[in-house]
């Protein structure tokens, strides 16, 4: 690739002089390629400056044509003031007001689209908008504890809100009130509240006997492409007005398909269903 020019709106030393006397860290970032490039001691191109400083190739090579074609302005950060003509509280308030609520057509919000909502509400063309909220890093979730039957395809499942101990015993009181009759061979990850103590003495109380993954082998659970083919079927390309809706819906699937379970799924099926298979080797029971 040619190694693009540099025009000399500015001597290296009033180059070195912007980076260090830069407060934005966009825009520092920015001068920094522009020192790299032409520092007078082993000058990089474009391309090496961005990969020092931590931007793409394609991006530093850009930084330089900006520079190349309207000088040191180009390198100011220019989403400064893309909300200059929408400072007023009250307006913001609307606006996040309405984004909490579904569009008519059930899509999903985007920047287009808060845009237009602004102009046709506001009388305000500009690019997205710089807009504050609150972020607690705490993500709805919901915790789904299933078991399937490799045989018939039929599964359990409960929706927790966490993943406790309690919880876990909760699923194996679950198990055994579905299966009264039964002595059950459940096979686990070793998950810490799976290896509680008390959860595997409840399991012994309930003649449910408990056998070990190896490390690392999550591909061995049968379990595992369950979740994968919920996921597929009720979660993917999907949108839940709550948490507690997707996962009512993935936990309300009657029976899975061995036949459409991903090919390692099935492998691992037919595994445990060989008249000659042995746990021997492959988990370690309790």
């Amino acid at each position: 690739m040619t190694r693009l020019p540099v025009v000399t709106h500015l001597a290296h030393d009033e180059i070195d002089r912007c980076y260090q006397s830069c407060s934005d860290a966009a825009e520092k970032a920015r001068w920094h390629v522009l020192w790299l490039v032409t520092r007078p001691d082993q000058p990089v191109s474009a391309i090496v400056a961005a990969r020092l400083v931590g931007f793409t190739p394609a991006w530093g090579r850009a930084i330089l044509k900006r520079y190349n074609a309207r000088g040191p302005e180009a390198l100011a950060d220019r989403r400064r003031n893309n909300g200059a003509g929408f400072k007023r509280p009250p307006q913001q308030a609307e606006l996040f007001a309405a984004l909490q609520k579904p569009l008519p057509d059930h899509e999903l919000w985007s920047g287009r689209k808060v845009a237009a909502f602004v102009k046709d509400r506001f009388g305000v063309c500009q690019a997205p908008i710089e807009m504050s909220s609150r972020i607690t890093g705490r993500n709805a979730k919901r915790v789904l504890f299933g078991a399937i039957n490799p045989r018939t395809g039929h599964r359990r499942i409960i929706r927790c809100p966490s993943m406790p101990r309690e919880d876990v015993r909760a699923f194996l009181r679950h198990l055994q009130s579905r299966y009264r009759d039964r002595t059950l061979w459940l096979i686990l990850d070793r998950v810490p509240c799976h290896e509680a103590h008390p959860s595997q003495v409840l399991a012994g109380r309930l003649r449910i006997g408990l056998m070990w993954l190896p490390t690392q082998r999550p591909e061995l659970n049968p379990v595992g492409h369950l979740w994968r083919e919920l996921k597929r079927l009720v979660a993917a390309n999907r949108q839940f007005r709550t948490i507690d809706e997707g996962a009512l819906r993935r936990a309300l699937v009657p029976r899975v398909d061995r036949t459409r379970i991903a090919p390692e799924g099935r492998s691992v099926s037919r595994g445990l269903l060989a008249q000659r298979f042995t746990c021997e080797g492959f988990c370690r029971p309790t």
